[in-house]
C-alpha cells in the first residue's frame, strides 16, 4: 500500500487510529503488572515453601531413626542371642543351699548358705582344704544327700523335691562322676565298663551308643588301643582317660570329677585338666572338679574357693 505524505486524516480514522493506540496502550500496561507481579507471588510462596521444608526435616528424621531402630533390632537381637550362647545354659543352680550335721550336741554347718551357677561348657575348678565343705557340696550337686535347706537344680530338675529312686534316675540321666580312684570295675574291659551302661540305661545301640561312638570317644581321648584292657592293664593316667571316656559315654549335663589327678603325677595331671578342659568345650558339658592342686586353676574357666563352708569366686 502506497501512503500519501500530503493526506490530511478524517475524524474517522482519527478515532480509529485513537482506539489502536489506546488497545495497545492497555495491553502493554497489563503485560508490565503481570511482570511486576510475579516476583511478588514468588516472594509470598517461599515461606510456605520454607516452612514445609522446616516441617518435613524432623519428620524425616524421625522416620530415619525409626528405620534405623528397625535395621539395628535384628542385629540386637542376633548379638543377644551370641552373648547367651557364648555364656551357655544354666545346668547346676543352687538357691541358699546349706548343710548342717548333729554331733552330740553340737550342729556343725559343713555348707553355710551357697548361691552357685554352673552353666554348659564350663569347666570349673573348687578349691580349699580339707574339711572345707568341697565334698560335701559335690555330693549335693550329684544327688548323693541332700540339703538342709535351699534348692538345687541340675538340667532343670529340682533334685531337693526329688525321692531317692527319682534322684538315682536323675544322675543316670544328667550326671557323670569321675572319681580319685577311676572306680572302674576290675573285671570289665574299659569297652565293656561302657557296655555295662548301655545295659543299666537300656541304651545299648541307639544312635550315640554304637560300638563305632565308643571307638570314635576312646580315640578322641587317646586310648583305642586300650579298649580291651583291664583296669589293672592300665596306668594311672590311662585309668583316669578310661574314667573320663565313660562319663562322656553317658552325654550327662554335668560331669563332678573328685580329685581325679591326685594319684597322678604333674605332667599326667596337667595333661587330664587339659583333657577335661577340651571334653567339656567338645561335648559342651560343664564339668566341675574338686581339687587340692591349685597348679591346674590355670586350665579352668573359674575357680571357686571353700573355706568353713563358705563359698567364694576366686576367678
Amino acid at each position: 500500500m502506497n501512503i500519501d505524505p500530503n493526506h490530511i486524516p478524517s475524524r474517522r480514522e482519527l478515532r480509529v487510529q485513537e482506539e489502536a493506540e489506546k488497545a495497545r496502550a492497555e495491553a502493554q500496561a497489563t503485560t508490565e503488572n503481570q511482570v511486576e507481579e510475579s516476583p511478588a507471588e514468588a516472594t509470598q510462596e517461599a515461606p510456605v515453601a520454607e516452612a514445609t521444608e522446616t516441617e518435613t526435616a524432623p519428620l524425616a528424621e524421625k522416620e530415619a531413626e525409626a528405620a534405623s531402630a528397625e535395621e539395628s533390632a535384628p542385629e540386637a537381637a542376633e548379638k543377644d542371642s551370641e552373648d547367651s550362647s557364648e555364656k551357655g545354659e544354666i545346668i547346676v543352680e543352687m538357691k541358699g543351699i546349706y548343710k548342717d550335721f548333729t554331733q552330740g550336741d553340737e550342729t556343725i554347718h559343713a555348707l553355710k548358705p551357697t548361691d552357685f551357677t554352673a552353666r554348659k561348657g564350663e569347666f570349673i575348678a573348687l578349691i580349699g582344704p580339707s574339711g572345707s565343705g568341697k565334698s560335701t557340696m559335690l555330693t549335693i550337686i550329684g544327688g548323693l544327700q541332700t540339703p538342709t535347706g535351699g534348692t538345687i537344680k541340675v538340667g532343670g530338675r529340682d533334685l531337693s523335691e526329688l525321692s531317692d529312686k527319682q534322684r538315682a534316675k536323675a544322675r543316670l540321666d544328667e550326671i557323670g562322676f569321675i572319681l580319685q580312684s577311676a572306680n572302674l570295675v576290675p573285671f570289665l574291659t574299659v569297652n565293656e565298663q561302657l557296655d555295662l551302661y548301655d545295659r543299666v540305661a537300656k541304651t545299648k545301640n541307639q544312635p550315640g551308643h554304637t560300638q563305632k561312638d565308643r571307638d570314635e570317644l576312646f580315640e578322641s581321648l587317646g586310648i583305642l588301643k586300650l579298649k580291651n584292657k583291664y583296669k589293672s592293664d592300665l596306668s594311672g593316667g590311662e585309668k583316669q582317660r578310661a574314667a573320663i571316656a565313660r562319663a562322656l559315654y553317658a552325654t550327662p549335663s554335668v560331669i563332678l570329677a573328685d580329685e581325679p589327678t591326685a594319684a597322678l603325677d604333674s605332667k599326667k595331671a596337667f595333661a587330664v585338666a587339659e583333657l577335661l578342659r577340651e571334653q567339656a568345650k567338645v561335648h559342651d558339658t560343664c564339668i566341675i572338679m574338686v581339687t587340692h592342686d591349685e597348679r591346674l586353676i590355670d586350665h579352668v574357666d573359674a575357680v571357686y574357693r571353700m573355706e568353713d563352708g563358705e563359698l567364694t569366686k576366686a576367678k
